[in-house]
C-alpha cells in the first residue's frame, strides 16, 4: 500500500462519526458550561428531542387556561411580548431554552459556580449515567451537590434526558397555573 494511501485511510478513520464521537461525560461537560454562560439555546441543544417534545407536550396546558391566566404564563416563560400564536411556533428547544432561562435565573441570591464530571456509568450502548459534582452559593452559603445526569445516543450523539427533577418542576408550573391565583 502506497504511504499516499495509508495516509488517506489514517485520515478518513480519523474523521469518522465513531472516533470523533464525544463521550456522554464531555457532553456533560459542554452542557454545563453553556448553563454557566447562560446560553440557554446551546443548553437546550444537548437534550434529547424525545425528551423536548415531552417537555413540550408537559407544558402545552397553557391553551386550556382563562386568558389572564395563560398571558401570565407566557409572560413569565417568554417575556412580556409573547403571543399563544409566537409561543406555538417556537421550537421545542427554543421553548425548553425559554424555561430553562426562568429557572435558572429566577432564584435571587443563587450562584452558579460550576459542575465537575467525575465519571460516566454505560447501561447497554446507547445509555449512559454522567454523575457530577455542582457547586453554587445561595444567598453566601456554599453548596455542593453530588447528582446523576442520563444520556441516550440520538442521531450519533450523547444527548440530556430530563431528570425526574425538571418533569417534576414542569409539572408543578403546570399546577400551579391550574389552581386559582388566590391559592397560588
Amino acid at each position: 500500500m502506497s504511504l499516499l494511501l495509508r495516509w488517506l485511510v489514517l485520515a478518513m478513520a480519523m474523521l469518522s462519526p465513531a472516533v470523533q464521537a464525544e463521550s456522554a461525560a464531555e457532553t456533560a461537560a459542554a452542557y454545563f458550561d453553556a448553563l454557566r454562560q447562560r446560553d440557554y439555546a446551546r443548553a437546550a441543544a444537548y437534550f434529547d428531542p424525545v425528551a423536548l417534545q415531552e417537555f413540550r407536550d408537559t407544558t402545552s396546558f397553557v391553551s386550556e387556561l382563562p386568558p389572564a391566566m395563560q398571558r401570565e404564563f407566557l409572560v413569565t416563560f417568554f417575556g412580556a411580548t409573547a403571543t399563544a400564536e409566537k409561543v406555538e411556533a417556537l421550537s421545542n428547544a427554543e421553548r425548553f431554552a425559554a424555561f430553562l432561562r426562568v429557572v435558572m435565573e429566577s432564584a435571587p441570591g443563587v450562584v452558579f459556580q460550576g459542575v465537575t464530571v467525575i465519571g460516566e456509568v454505560p447501561e447497554g450502548e446507547d445509555m449512559r449515567h454522567v454523575v457530577t459534582r455542582s457547586r453554587l452559593s445561595a444567598n453566601g452559603v456554599e453548596l455542593d451537590a453530588v447528582e446523576v445526569i442520563s444520556f441516550r445516543r440520538a442521531d450519533g450523539k450523547w444527548r440530556v434526558l430530563m431528570s425526574g427533577k425538571m418533569k417534576g418542576l414542569a409539572a408543578q408550573v403546570r399546577a400551579a397555573f391550574r389552581r386559582p391565583p388566590a391559592e397560588r
